[in-house]
């Protein structure tokens, strides 16, 4: 399970087989106080791969700066390249997923909101609102 911003516009190929894959970069990032009480952040990118309609939907549904939530399971996979070296790469196949950045076609008003903030602003929600901001 992952939550991230997305760093880059997704990528949907069709593949020969006309099944939809669907890439994107997620940058996660954890706080934590060094021996000096100072905060640092540690950012770690991840490749998320989606297929088939997931990957359809993902197209549509997620943008670069999104706040997204990732669950899959983590794949490694390795090829030759064009020189013969074993080259490695790994990748969260993801199973499901949810934009946590509200839609711009959403009827509550974002405009005070920042895509690339680390967390969404969810404080123009209307408190007749009880179930959860997306």
């Amino acid at each position: 399970m992952l939550i991230g911003r997305v760093g880059m516009e997704p990528e949907l190929r069709k593949m020969d087989n006309m099944r939809s894959k669907l890439n994107l970069r997620l940058a996660t990032t954890e706080s934590y106080k060094n021996p000096n009480g100072e905060w640092q952040d540690i950012t770690d990118w991840h490749t998320i791969v989606m297929w088939g309609p997931m990957a359809e939907r993902g197209e549509k549904d997620i943008k670069k700066g999104n706040l997204v939530y990732i669950e899959g399971k983590i794949r490694t996979r390795s090829w030759e390249d064009k020189e013969g070296n074993k080259r490695y790469a790994t990748e969260i196949i993801s199973e499901y997923y949810q934009n946590l950045t509200p839609r711009e076609s959403s009827p509550r008003d974002h405009s005070s909101s920042n895509v690339g903030d680390e967390a969404a602003d969810f404080s123009k929600l209307s408190s007749s609102e009880d179930a959860l901001p997306f």
